[in-house]
């Protein structure tokens, strides 16, 4: 079975639905091919976070991504 690792970041507003919706249609695609999977990590870096650090992601973002989902860096 394949699996995917993938990083999400919501952001704001619109984006909390969309990002649920198109979790919903992954997780429909793996149920319905039935040998792939996803698992889905959430970092919690949108406005909300901006406003109260006044940065982006924390200092070791990137390389939090880099250790949590390696799947997301094999591509680039």
């Amino acid at each position: 079975m394949a699996d995917y690792k993938i990083a999400v970041i919501p952001g704001d507003g619109v984006g909390l639905e969309v990002i649920d919706e198109g979790r919903k249609a992954l997780e429909a695609v793996a149920a319905a091919i039935g040998s792939l999977s996803f698992q889905f990590t959430e970092f919690p870096w949108g406005s909300e976070y901006y406003r109260e650090t006044g940065n982006l992601m924390p200092e070791d973002g990137i390389e939090t991504l880099r250790v949590s989902i390696p799947f997301v860096w094999r591509s680039w």
